[in-house]
């Protein structure tokens, strides 16, 4: 048995890795159709297990180019049930689906999408960590207006939520990835 060199069509490594690439190129995700499509070629990677060297590369990369792409994203202008909306249709996400990734009850997003309430400042922060938006996107409130059924402003709601455990936790993973980079 001959040992191959890495590169080589030859190698199994490269031959998965070109595989992989020739379904979806590792390129610049310019718009949310991109980080759709490239987010399902994640799944689908993700999908063949940790046991596959070349597609643990892949999906490192991949992954890559979508936190670089979110990082980009603009927070959503308008209403918070837009703004939502908007949010899920880019990333092809179910209520059910957003509800169980980010712990909060299917029938809360069904009411904020309808208009009927607001997320708490917990959720927003949540939400914002999901997104890679600003939490004041999930917020009801223009910044320093009080919010309607608390009379507490948002940077104020905001503030609390980053005091509690987990949104300390939260804090330090958002700062910690922007030091990364």
């Amino acid at each position: 048995m001959s040992a191959t060199a890495r590169g080589s069509e030859s190698d199994p490594y490269m031959r998965e890795y070109l595989r992989l690439a020739r379904i979806f190129p590792l390129t610049p995700i310019r718009d949310d159709a991109d980080v759709r499509d490239a987010t399902r070629m994640l799944a689908y990677v993700l999908s063949l297990g940790d046991d596959i060297p070349a597609a643990c590369d892949y999906s490192e990369a991949l992954g890559d180019l979508i936190w670089a792409y979110e990082q980009r994203a603009p927070a959503p202008e308008g209403t918070v049930s837009g703004a939502l909306s908007m949010l899920m249709k880019g990333r092809g996400l179910t209520q059910t689906r957003l509800a169980r990734e980010v712990g909060i009850a299917q029938a809360t997003i069904s009411n904020v999408l309808r208009g009927a309430r607001g997320f708490t400042a917990d959720q927003a922060v949540r939400l914002g960590d999901y997104f890679r938006v600003e939490p004041s996107a999930f917020l009801r409130t223009s910044p320093g207006v009080a919010d309607d059924e608390t009379g507490i402003g948002r940077e104020a709601r905001l503030a609390e939520a980053s005091k509690t455990k987990s949104g300390k936790r939260r804090a330090a993973a958002r700062s910690a990835k922007r030091t990364a980079t």
